[in-house]
């Protein structure tokens, strides 16, 4: 019991969750958006329990609370597979296990990702995710400007 406690706390320590959130960008997606926003977190392939203890967990409904928001089909999703990611701008099927169902496609403009490298440095890569997205064929991905 003792390890899992020091390990929470290297995990999910406050110094470190601390750190992480606060280089969290404005999301303006969240409160303008009728679509539901779809976050991407990415481990650098060492840190994935503090990604996922320290901001992954508890993510959306951080979110809801901060965004005000109301509607059960906007509050934000997190995504930690590519293809999921994919599959929300072009099909929405990957929407199922969080909503119960599908959702109609988003616009890639209502994606957003991040990646942890090493203990807590939190870099947004929105606008890589967005390009890659942007490269699908035109009948693929939801463009909604």
């Amino acid at each position: 019991m003792i390890n899992f406690i020091k390990e929470q706390l290297i995990y999910h320590g406050q110094e470190i969750s601390s750190k992480i959130w606060s280089t969290i960008p404005n999301m303006p997606q969240l409160e303008n958006s009728t679509y539901p926003v779809v976050i991407y977190l990415e481990n650098d392939g060492t840190n994935g329990p503090i990604l996922y203890t320290s901001l992954g967990f508890g993510l959306d409904y951080h979110l809801v609370i901060l965004y005000n928001i109301r509607d059960l089909d906007k509050i934000p999703v997190m995504m930690d597979d590519w293809k999921n990611v994919v599959s929300a701008v072009t099909d929405g099927k990957s929407f199922a296990p969080y909503y119960y169902h599908s959702l109609n496609p988003v616009p890639i403009d209502n994606v957003y990702a991040f990646r942890l490298e090493g203990r807590d440095n939190l870099v947004d890569i929105t606008n890589t995710a967005r390009e890659r997205l942007n490269e699908l064929p035109r009948s693929r991905a939801a463009r909604y400007r």
